[in-house]
Formats: C-alpha cells, structure tokens, sequence
C-alpha cells in the first residue's frame, strides 16, 4: 500500500514563526502609531518591515530579533534592506 504522507506542501514551506499573537501585536503597534498621528506612509512602511521580520524571525522574542538584525544585511553597523 502507497504511503499517504505528503512530500512537499503547507507544512514545509510556511514560517514557523508566522503565530498570531505577532500578528496581533503588528496591529496594535501600528495602531498605536496612526493614534499619534504618524503619516500614512511611515504606517505603511513599518508594517511591511514588521510583516517581513515576522516571517523571518520570532518577534514574541526580543533577543531573536536583535540578533537577525545584527546578522542581516548589514554594513559598518548600517541595516540596508530587509527583502520584500
């Protein structure tokens, strides 16, 4: 009888951490920052920057995300593109 398990599909190509909880917390930072009144443009780009460090690192974990930043993409301590 043929094996049923899945060779390629959801599970090995998503994030493991894409969770919800950063997701929710995106939201509320972003929030946050159109109650105090930042520009449309600013929002926007911090939630793509967020968005992105969420499929990259763990932003639950402070330390994480401290240390990708240190180690991705950076220049005489300069970071210049997280990849979209």
């Amino acid at each position: 009888m043929p094996s049923l398990k899945q060779k390629a599909g959801y599970d090995q190509h998503t994030s493991p951490y894409n969770r919800m909880p950063s997701k929710d917390r995106i939201f509320n930072v972003l929030w946050e920052l159109k109650k105090q009144g930042k520009a449309k443009d600013t929002i926007k780009n911090i939630a793509k920057c967020l968005k992105r460090l969420n499929k990259l690192c763990d932003l639950d974990n402070p330390e994480n995300v401290l240390a990708f930043i240190a180690t991705f993409g950076t220049v005489q301590g300069v970071l210049y593109a997280i990849p979209f």
